[in-house]
């Protein structure tokens, strides 16, 4: 039985974009206030950016940069073909083998996991679209010189 792959169409990718740069803004302004001003968490511990009970508006927009970087990397290129397939899956492997080694070695070191999972998914998800883009560049300047 053959598996197919299920991507989005190539328009997620634009969405997915704008959803990540539009979740992200938040944090990072909240961030760099935080830090200019020394008041760490203080905007976590607000209980006027609480929107649904525990949750303030500052994970609300986390939320929608991972979904926004999850529909960009789910998304197809405007061309797909065997070559774009073949980057995407040594991309999930190399991703996959290094968070297994990341894991591991932060186990053996510390003794326990300061990341928690939605870093650590939002490192996946950026370590696979930067090795893909990688691999994709690197790959492509190889078949343009082979038949140059």
């Amino acid at each position: 039985m053959i598996m197919r792959k299920r991507l989005l169409p190539h328009r997620f990718k634009t969405v997915g974009l704008i959803l990540f740069i539009i979740g992200i803004l938040p944090s990072l302004i909240a961030g760099f206030i935080e830090g200019y001003t020394g008041t760490e968490g203080y905007y976590e511990n607000l209980e006027s950016t609480k929107v649904i009970g525990r949750y303030n508006i500052i994970w609300l927009f986390d939320m929608l940069s991972y979904v926004g970087l999850f529909l960009y990397a789910l998304s197809k290129e405007k061309v797909y073909d065997e070559f774009f397939e073949r980057i995407r899956m040594e991309a999930f492997e190399i991703v996959f083998l290094l968070s297994l080694v990341l894991i591991f070695i932060i186990f053996v070191f510390k003794g326990e996991f300061p990341i928690d999972a939605t870093t650590l998914f939002h490192l996946q998800i950026i370590g696979f679209l930067i090795i893909k883009w990688y691999k994709k560049r690197s790959l492509s300047k190889q078949t343009d010189e082979e038949f140059n």
